[in-house]
């Protein structure tokens, strides 16, 4: 199964109406994006630029989202993500959410994967669509429990993205003990 990998370049804020904190974004890769202070929930953080060079022949087939996150709460509080969400275009994003609300501690950063080689996140999208500069995946996080004060913060940074596709007519296929393997937007194939 061909895949596509590669790291966000522009990280951005963007306001969500009912949010309580903007994100202070950091250099692609290399700085942290936080946000701390009152409230509970923050803005999206938008990873996109990924330049993805995806064949037009192919069949987009899975997303998979890779980021480390760290929360820094008081002792009385937990941070965990609220919102993962994949970026269609901007303003344009998947109804499906694999936000999980694990708890970040402050001790180190930690390694979120979402989605998988056949998660399609309940979108069908193009080649043209995944290259384009505003294609990527959106963060959102929440910091729970007690007072929300100025040293109080959640931080992202080094996301990337891999895409995996099917090419031609034969759709990818798996070995799974059951023996039926389901794959969206493909027949259904038994190895």
């Amino acid at each position: 199964m061909p895949s596509y990998t590669a790291s966000a370049t522009v990280v951005v804020n963007l306001a969500k109406a009912s949010s309580s904190a903007s994100w202070v974004p950091g250099a692609p890769n290399s700085g942290t994006s936080s946000w701390s202070g009152v409230g509970t929930f923050s803005d999206y953080l938008v990873f996109k630029g990924f330049g993805f060079a995806v064949p037009s022949d192919e069949t987009i087939v899975g997303y998979l989202v890779d980021y480390q996150i760290q929360g820094q709460p008081d002792t009385n509080q937990t941070a965990c993500d609220k919102s993962v969400q994949i970026v269609v275009s901007p303003g344009v994003v998947s109804t499906a959410d694999r936000a999980t609300g694990t708890t970040y501690s402050n001790v180190s950063l930690d390694h979120e994967l979402r989605g998988d080689a056949l998660d399609d996140w309940g979108i069908n999208l193009s080649s043209a669509t995944v290259n384009a500069a505003g294609f990527g995946f959106q963060v959102s996080g929440q910091i729970n429990g007690g007072a929300v004060g100025p040293l109080d913060l959640l931080a992202v940074s080094a996301a990337s993205m891999t895409i995996y596709t099917s090419t031609g007519s034969t759709p990818p296929s798996l070995n799974h003990p059951q023996g039926t393997v389901y794959i969206p937007g493909h027949s259904v194939r038994t190895p």
